[in-house]
């Protein structure tokens, strides 16, 4: 079944990708990209920034499992977060990045396996939340009514609607995470009594009360991991705003960008290997909502294509190939044991 799986993940991509190179052929998008002259260190300092962003998520997933008591050292778990973005390219199995994470955590940390999958969660949540967020702060940032006679009016009224949307999905999520952060320890401990009777559910729910308890304990935590989250959202603007600048042609604006970042990396998160596909055609929708009524123009005796999405997702997707790049090095330096904590293997 999970051979199935991992066939299917991959015809998806294929199929994406296949559309993509199709479509950016057809558009002139490869012969303007090899044609016109280049800025070679904007993506440089683009795969940087990638570096950097990813870096600070390492720092928010060690910070929060500091503070639920696992014993992991911020070297660590920089060097397992590289390695699980190998995974989470290569799909072994069907475990992802963070379930590689989970189970390095839980198989070093004998006794707090409920916390180590619980950094993990919180991890990805506050952070798919804070995306959704910075999303909503591009709906306030831009002047949709002046983008509608810029771009495709339809997708530019698509693209206000998801940011608006997840404006709000972000505002509920945090409400409801901090309204359960900070219930009444009285509450929580009912619920918890509660959860030590029920059947199917009970264990789950009391591992989360007791994750809950400690979070309450450490009221800093929530606020100092979506410190982070913004971060790496306003380093991932800059990166895919470095990418466009590398490419050239028409770009959407850097306020425009802080749309397209945080919407292209919660694409990223589809469950296909490492997002690919599924990141490069949402970026490349934004960009042609943003520039597709932009007329061609000539560069240096080369055609300017209405838009350059295509080739600027697979040029972000070059710097995030080059993360997992790092991840298999660190992977071949990795113990055996390891190695088999990462695919949840037993060490017997």
């Amino acid at each position: 079944m999970k051979y199935a799986i991992i066939t299917i993940k991959i015809l998806i991509s294929a199929a994406l990708l296949t559309y993509l190179v199709n479509k950016a052929h057809r558009n002139d998008q490869f012969e303007f990209l090899f044609s016109s002259s280049k800025q070679w260190s904007w993506l440089l300092v683009a795969f940087l920034l990638v570096v950097l962003a990813h870096l600070i998520n390492f720092v928010r997933w060690w910070t929060l499992a500091r503070d639920l008591s696992l014993n992991m050292r911020l070297m660590d778990a920089m060097k397992i977060g590289f390695v699980t973005q190998f995974f989470g390219l290569v799909a072994f199995g069907v475990v992802g990045s963070d379930t590689a994470r989970a189970y390095y955590a839980m198989r070093h940390m004998p006794g707090k396996k409920a916390y180590a999958v619980a950094s993990v969660f919180f991890d990805r949540l506050i952070g798919l939340l804070t995306m959704m967020g910075c999303a909503g702060i591009g709906y306030w940032l831009n002047d949709w009514q002046a983008l509608k006679g810029v771009g495709d009016e339809k997708l530019v009224l698509g693209l206000q609607s998801m940011c608006w949307l997840l404006w709000w999905v972000a505002i509920l999520g945090f409400v409801g995470l901090f309204a359960a952060v900070y219930l009444p320890k009285r509450l929580l401990l009912r619920v918890y009594e509660w959860s030590l009777n029920t059947k199917w559910i009970g264990g789950v729910l009391g591992r989360l009360v007791k994750v809950l308890i400690m979070f309450r304990e450490r009221k800093l935590s929530i606020l100092i991991a979506i410190f982070y989250s913004l971060l790496i959202n306003f380093v991932f603007v800059l990166a895919i705003d470095s990418v466009g600048r590398f490419v050239g042609g028409n770009r959407p604006t850097l306020e425009q960008h802080v749309v397209i970042a945080p919407i292209s990396m919660i694409a990223n998160c589809v469950p296909l290997p490492g997002g690919l596909g599924g990141m490069e055609a949402v970026l490349d929708l934004q960009y042609q909502a943003l520039t597709a009524k932009s007329e061609p123009t000539a560069d240096d005796g080369v055609m300017v294509p209405k838009s350059v999405g295509v080739v600027v997702g697979f040029g972000f997707r070059a710097t995030l190939l080059g993360i997992a790049l790092i991840g298999a090095l660190l992977w071949l330096s990795l113990s055996a044991n390891e190695r088999r904590s990462l695919k949840g293997e037993s060490g017997e």
